[in-house]
Formats: structure tokens, sequence, C-alpha cells
């Protein structure tokens, strides 16, 4: 129910396909984005982000929420965001990311070692710790009713970590 009544919208701003389709989709959200600031419809951007092109195509709408005086939480989702900022960005790159950081009301990521190294590199942030919720059952099990199961969640590719899962159980 988050999103009934249209009292929070959800935009899109990246999608599979060809280099078309991605910049379509973008520039359409970029510019629903521009029309609700306009029309004063937007009060709070809340922003799911990680490294790379995620982090450059979100910190246009958090620039331009900037503009018009409306609070950003960033929520940090990626595992590389580190070394996106410390190891592959020049000096001035760098310090666009981190002058966008500063800029967020509130700054979320999944754990305390990240905080930490957003405390360390720009000092100030308002960065917060809030894991990726798992509601576990309380349930007693015995060793004749325990089944394995594993759940997955993300896109499949190297970076989540998927395929080292697979090699894991693969070794055991």
């Amino acid at each position: 129910g988050l999103f009934f009544g249209k009292r929070c919208r959800y935009l899109t701003t990246a999608t599979e396909g060809s280099a078309i389709r991605k910049l379509w989709v973008a520039s359409s959200a970029l510019t629903r984005f521009t029309l609700m600031l306009l029309m004063h419809r937007v009060s709070l951007l809340h922003v799911h982000g990680a490294s790379h092109g995620s982090f450059w195509r979100k910190r246009v709408f958090m620039q331009l929420a900037g503009v018009f005086s409306v609070p950003v939480i960033f929520h940090l989702h990626g595992g590389e965001f580190r070394q996106f900022v410390d190891q592959r960005l020049d000096g001035a790159a760098r310090r666009k990311v981190i002058d966008s950081l500063l800029a967020c009301s509130l700054i979320y990521c999944l754990n305390n070692e990240v905080a930490a190294w957003l405390r360390g590199v720009a000092p100030g942030v308002p960065g917060h710790v809030l894991p990726n919720p798992i509601n576990l059952p309380a349930t007693e099990e015995t060793s004749e009713s325990r089944e394995t199961s594993i759940l997955f969640l993300g896109r499949l590719e190297q970076e989540k970590g998927v395929f080292d899962l697979v090699n894991a159980l693969a070794t055991i």
C-alpha cells in the first residue's frame, strides 16, 4: 500500500535493453521528476543507488532536488561503492561524489563497515546503518525435519556473489 493514493511515487531510472531505451527511461523519469518539482509535488526524494552509472544517473536527481530545497535520503546499496570512490575516481570526480553525499539529509547503508567508511571519507555525513531485513519464523527444527533452502535476491551477476554461492555448494 505504500504507493496507494499517490502520496509516494516510484520513478524508474534504469532498464535493460538498448542504449536508446535506457536513455528514454532515464530522461522520461527526469522529465516527470522536474515537472513534479515545478508543481511543488515533491517533499522528499529517496534514492536507491550504487556505484558507476547508477550513482551518476541518480546524482542528477539529487542535485535537482537540492535546487528546489527538497531533502534527499540516499540509500546506498552498492557493495563496491568504496572501491568506486577510492580507487576508480580521480580527484575532481571523487570530490563530486563526496559533495553529493554531504548534501544529503540522510544516508542509509547496509552495514557498519560502510558507515565507518562514510564517516572517514566525508566527516559529518549523516550516515546510518539499515541492514536488509530478513524475517525468520520462530520454529523448532529437528534434524529429521530440517530442509535446506537457499534464496538469492539480486541480479545474476558476478558482483552479487551468486556464482561464489554456486561454487561453494558444489565444493561441499
